[in-house]
């Protein structure tokens, strides 16, 4: 025939799910790439839930929406949504997994990346509260002997959080789990101190 051969053609509802999960893929691999690090490390509270790194978990749920997506077009085309016939070229078979290998290489990484960046991070909410109800968030991460803190300032105790300092740890030693902090408020200004002990030395650094 032509180098054509029968085959299911697509549905439009299957094409809709495909589209849709290529979406969801392209955005959860965008989100965890260099331009986007502000985004994907964002520190977002809400009440006393704090999402961090809040990109990073917005990707993971992109692509767990892209697995989903999957299913749903799968399921479609096994209930006989694709029962129409025609012909299928060799060119366009091959474009078609061409497309899928590389939407599961991109979907692959997105999960291993949010993944290992929301498996390291930490989120503490600090004491006390400031006086017009601003918190500081801080995000703690251990990697081997090696442990780093970003300190956030939320204003109004709701919202998307400003850096304001970090630190680094020795030995993954975490201020924040074992109390060895301080965190005055001076009118809407905090300031954030961690301390570590002569073993495990902490050090304060600016933002960036």
């Amino acid at each position: 025939m032509d180098g054509t051969a029968a085959a299911s053609r697509t549905s439009p509802r299957a094409r809709r799910l495909t589209f849709a999960r290529r979406v969801c893929v392209l955005v959860s691999l965008l989100l965890i790439t260099p331009p986007f690090h502000g985004v994907a490390a964002a520190v977002l509270l809400v009440g006393p839930l704090v999402l961090a790194p809040a990109g990073y978990e917005l990707s993971l749920l992109f692509a767990c929406a892209s697995v989903f997506l999957s299913v749903a077009s799968w399921m479609t085309r096994r209930s006989g949504g694709d029962s129409a016939k025609g012909p299928v070229t060799d060119g366009k078979r091959a474009v078609r997994w061409l497309a899928n290998g590389i939407t599961v290489l991109a979907l692959s990484a997105s999960i291993l990346v949010a993944g290992f960046e929301c498996l390291l991070a930490v989120p503490y909410i600090a004491e006390p509260t400031g006086p017009a109800g601003d918190r500081v968030v801080v995000v703690e991460r251990n990697v081997l002997l090696a442990g780093y803190g970003d300190v956030y300032l939320v204003s109004g105790g709701f919202g998307v959080g400003r850096k304001i300092a970090s630190y680094s740890a020795d030995d993954g030693y975490s201020p924040m789990d074992n109390g060895t902090y301080a965190l005055e408020w001076r009118g809407s200004e905090p300031h954030f101190t961690a301390y570590g002990t002569p073993a495990n030395p902490v050090v304060m650094h600016p933002a960036d």
